[in-house]
């Protein structure tokens, strides 16, 4: 009968042995961007690295010759110096594709809406400064991936993006996800300060680790965004309370005189309702109400009352015009004083409000950094300790290059 393939006999290895064989995960996001409330979507350009143990490979010639004398087994003239306990990160031996082909994890997103590799940045090798049998390998994707958005903080609203990797296919069978450490000993969970967002504040990323219910690995990479709230403020509510706060003026005329009263408050809430239509494409379109939705009905029912008052100052002068006269003005300065003391305590619980979801957002961070902060104490770290302390970088950077034949 014709002989297994190493990949098979890999796989079954796997499953007959006790336990389960991990494939260590970490990864680079390089942008997000596109976050969609409306489609539930979010687009990202990220870098996985993977290292798992492979039997087939634990007896490579070079990782051996390496491990032994600290050079190739087929350029033993060229000797390699350990610097800090580590060969430096680019002396790496890449994989023939064909070879990693059948031998690294076949990865799939689970919430992907639209996902492309990036094949040219694909590498698959072995590196000196692991145990034998350990391969890594580097995989870039550019995709779009779907996530349930809970907009009723918006505009204070923190939100959770997701990326789902999973391991289904049947030659993966045996393995789990577990988190890839530095050499420092910190989880290889990082976002580049590269690409800034206008309207989100960007955090540093985790990532957890667990089996699914068919007990298919699984790798949840957590992105957590939080929109920057100041925009909404000052040139959205800030300017509907101008507004609407304008609709007392109408105090300053006689009571008896509804016409020119109405006229001021309908002015304005036409007003009001064109500015809602202006910036209709900056909320988000959802079917129930944000903290923005309070706060713009509050103010449409501010000037609905003060214009159904009006009506009924005059209503009451019309039937009662010998009473009303003699104290016309205690009766319009309490209402004032009424609908203005309303306005307030309107406005008090909507602060509270907003603190409170601002700083239930800020906990559900966790104390995490924003990435600029990560980033400035990754770069402090490397300029202290050098590169191997705080991060790894790509082995396509300039690396020294022995390729594994078929």
């Amino acid at each position: 009968p014709p002989a297994l393939e190493p990949a098979t006999i890999e796989t079954l290895r796997r499953v007959t042995e006790q336990g389960r064989h991990p494939v260590q995960v970490g990864f680079t996001v390089y942008s997000v961007t596109n976050i969609d409330p409306v489609s539930q979507t979010f687009a990202c350009d990220l870098k996985l690295l993977l290292r798992w143990h492979d039997t087939f490979l634990a007896k490579d010639p070079d990782m051996v010759s390496m491990a032994r004398s600290s050079c190739m087994a087929n350029a033993p003239e060229l000797v390699f110096e350990r610097v800090g306990g580590y060969y430096p990160k680019h002396l790496v031996k890449e994989i023939e594709p064909a070879i990693a082909a059948v031998l690294q994890p076949r990865i799939s997103f689970a919430n992907a809406a639209s996902v492309e590799e990036v094949a040219s940045d694909l590498i698959v090798y072995l590196s000196p400064n692991d145990e034998l049998g350990w391969v890594r390998a580097e995989q870039h994707f550019r995709g779009t991936f779907h996530q349930m958005m809970d907009l009723r903080a918006f505009p204070f609203d923190l939100q959770q993006l997701e990326i789902v990797l999973r391991l289904p296919q049947r030659t993966d069978m045996g393995r789990e996800f577990t988190q890839f450490y530095n050499a420092d000993g910190s989880p290889q969970t990082e976002v580049k300060d590269w690409v800034k967002l206008s309207e989100w504040e960007r955090f540093e990323p985790h990532a957890t680790a667990e089996v699914d219910s068919k007990g298919r690995a699984r790798y949840a990479i957590t992105l957590p965004m939080l929109r920057r709230h100041r925009f909404y403020v000052t040139n959205v509510m800030a300017i509907m309370s101008a507004i609407c706060f304008l609709a007392f003026t109408a105090f300053g005329l006689p009571t008896e005189q509804l016409a020119d009263r109405s006229s001021i408050v309908l002015t304005l809430l036409l007003t009001a309702v064109a500015f809602k239509l202006v910036i209709a494409d900056s909320i988000p379109k959802v079917g129930y109400f944000t903290v923005m939705d309070h706060y713009m009905n509050g103010m449409f029912i501010l000037l609905f009352t003060i214009s159904i008052e009006n009506g009924i100052g005059a209503a009451i002068y019309q039937i009662y015009p010998t009473i009303f006269e003699k104290h016309a003005n205690q009766i319009d300065l309490c209402t004032f004083l009424t609908v203005l003391i309303m306005w307030g305590i309107f406005h008090v619980w909507f602060i509270h409000t907003c603190r409170r979801v601002r700083l239930e957002s800020l906990k559900a961070l966790h104390g995490a950094l924003r990435v600029s902060d990560a980033a400035e104490k990754r770069h402090n770290a490397d300029r202290n300790h050098g590169p191997a302390a705080s991060s790894y970088s790509s082995a396509k950077e300039g690396a020294y290059f022995v390729r594994l034949a078929a």
